[in-house]
């Protein structure tokens, strides 16, 4: 009869958590920060200006009058 240990468990729970950590780099592997960077800036100044929107405190503060 086989005798379970629990090193033996941890290990192999250890093991198939780092396989599956790898695997995940691999399908998504992160850009380099300059492109991140870049992406974020594009995305910030493709935002329209002075929209003349209300802040959320002007928001709730309509909501909570009703």
């Amino acid at each position: 009869m086989a005798i379970l240990r629990q090193d033996d468990t941890r290990e192999e729970l250890r093991r198939r958590i780092l396989e599956e950590a790898e695997e995940h780099r691999r399908r998504h592997p992160v850009p380099p920060m300059e492109e991140v960077l870049k992406e974020s800036r594009r995305l910030r100044e493709s935002l329209p200006r002075n929209l003349d929107l209300p802040d959320s405190t002007t928001l709730l503060r309509e909501d909570r009058e009703r």
